[in-house]
């Protein structure tokens, strides 16, 4: 644009048409400054993702171990301020920021795409042309933008038909708090949920059930009637992927924070050495799979109730934090008869390993549930079963054998 406005500026000069020529002159070193202005931004934004200064934004594409994992650690959508300017780490909402704070997440998404396409295929993250950078950043902003303001109650709409009942379950859930918003204003709502002891979550057993639960978790007032008259106001705990309640900060700059999306970083939670590798490397398998809320007895799914996932997620997790240990806190561990610290491990290493850590902590808790429940035992075989059993595999043997007698011999 400040190049074709140059053009028509030099045009109008040499017409003798002093006045357009300077008014176009002026609006080319406008639009010069402000492309000069985006350029740096955009240089500016890139530099402090690739210094692992910020968080994306989740989307529909984040996988279960991502969302369960990060939950533990902090916010997302956030620019680390404090690292930034030569202090320790203070987060804060890239809302804050404006048009800066949205080419943050932009590129911050487009680095975690990189990665995940560095992990899909090997390929070193390079640099693209101009043309698709360019098409790319449109691409994020504009779906980001539209969805949050044109598509995203209809999006909500769609994705309730299309997806069953859990997903209706959620839409419902998510516009009786809009309503209660118009009542009750969004700072109360975000206050009450900040001052909760432990983060929460609304899904219970029934869609009445999700609404109360998120109610309680929206509105201190109701929580405080409920315990008045015997009830219990605290809405369920949300469970970390190593079996204890997320907690919050219930200091004053805590709650403030909460409400305001700023946060200090997390250093001293166990497992970040873990999430450190995971923001670097942009793998979820860093993570551990959240447990569902199927269950398979004797090869039935059968659902569990959300007390029953609870109960689940406590022991699995509980067993994975035990088991983990060694390898958050750094001390050796055998690698094919090399005793090494997680530290000094390779990527795939300590993929291996945590491997190890979370499919044993699996069968650990999941013996413990089912010794607490023992509707979802599998039920012990008896004499006759395992006689036949083993019938089947002399008839399978014997069969196999008739088969290599009636086989013409290689030449």
């Amino acid at each position: 644009m400040a190049i074709a406005q140059t053009g028509i500026s030099i045009s109008k000069g040499k017409k003798g048409d002093m006045a357009a020529s300077k008014k176009y002159m002026e609006m080319a070193k406008d639009n010069f400054a402000h492309s000069v202005l985006g350029l740096t931004y955009l240089t500016a934004a890139s530099a402090l993702v690739n210094a692992g200064l910020t968080r994306s934004s989740n989307d529909e594409e984040t996988s279960k171990k991502e969302r369960a994992g990060e939950s533990v650690y902090g916010k997302q959508n956030q620019f680390d301020i404090g690292k930034a300017m030569g202090g320790e780490s203070f987060w804060v909402d890239n809302k804050f920021l404006g048009l800066f704070g949205t080419m943050l997440d932009v590129k911050s998404k487009q680095r975690d795409d990189a990665l995940k396409n560095k992990q899909a295929t090997g390929e070193e993250i390079k640099n693209e042309s101009w043309i698709n950078d360019f098409s790319e950043r449109v691409g994020y902003a504009g779906i980001a933008q539209l969805n949050n303001l044109v598509f995203n109650n209809g999006s909500k709409m769609v994705s309730a038909i299309n997806g069953g009942d859990a997903p209706f379950r959620n839409w419902v859930t998510q516009t009786t708090n809009g309503l209660s918003n118009m009542f009750t204003g969004g700072t109360y709502s975000a206050f009450s949920k900040a001052i909760l002891p432990e983060q929460t979550q609304a899904k219970g057993e029934s869609t009445i059930d999700d609404i109360i639960n998120s109610q309680k978790q929206k509105n201190v007032l109701l929580r405080l009637a409920i315990e008045k008259f015997g009830g219990n106001g605290m809405p369920p705990s949300k469970i970390s992927i190593w079996g204890e309640p997320i907690k919050n900060d219930r200091s004053i700059s805590g709650v403030l924070g909460s409400m305001l999306g700023w946060e200090k970083d997390k250093r001293d939670v166990f497992g970040a050495i873990i999430y450190d590798d995971y923001r670097r490397s942009g793998n979820p398998d860093f993570f551990p799979m959240p447990e569902d809320y199927k269950f398979s007895v004797n090869g039935k799914q059968v659902q569990l109730t959300p007390m029953q996932k609870q109960d689940l997620d406590v022991l699995v997790g509980q067993a994975r934090k035990t088991l983990a240990s060694a390898l958050v806190y750094d001390m050796t561990a055998d690698m094919d008869g090399k005793y090494i610290r997680y530290s000094e491990m390779s990527e795939a290493q300590k993929l291996f390993a945590l491997k190890i850590a979370y499919d044993k902590a699996k069968r650990i808790g999941y013996k413990k549930f089912t010794e607490k429940y023992i509707q979802f035992q599998m039920p012990e075989k008896t004499d006759a079963e395992i006689e036949r059993e083993q019938q089947d595999k002399e008839n399978k043997a014997n069969i196999g054998e008739q088969l290599e007698e009636l086989l013409p011999e290689n030449n």
